[in-house]
């Protein structure tokens, strides 16, 4: 854990003097008020840190929690953007490959908890 908050802090740093698509300029409020009509329940779940509504959903519909937007997002990145770090645990341990997940710019899950200034 250690290794982490200093990468994600040179990360959050790069991202910030790159180039930002559009999108990933909305706050969070934005970008939860926007509806996302390819998100599932899974990503709605994991950015509002609901936990227990994703191990229901693993349990019911596991492929839920590996789906993606059209943006390549998949629920880690949602909840990462949210800085749901008990939600970021839980798909971690339930496939770890949710972490390193890219989406359609590049940016895996740390690049959201960087930009959205989720550093802890």
């Amino acid at each position: 854990m250690e290794f982490i908050v200093p990468y994600l802090r040179h990360t959050n740093q790069h991202w910030q003097q790159a180039k930002i698509p559009d999108r990933r300029t909305k706050t969070r409020n934005a970008m939860a008020q926007q509806e996302f009509a390819d998100a599932t329940k899974a990503h709605a779940a994991a950015f509002a840190g609901k936990c227990k509504m994703l191990e229901s959903l693993a349990k019911s519909d596991p492929g839920m929690l590996k789906s993606k937007t059209s943006d390549g997002e998949t629920p880690a990145h949602h909840a990462a953007a949210a800085g749901q770090g008990q939600v970021l645990v839980f798909l971690g341990n339930f496939d770890v490959a949710l972490l390193t997940a890219v989406d359609n710019d590049g940016w895996n899950p740390a690049h959201a908890c960087a930009f959205y200034g989720h550093l802890e």
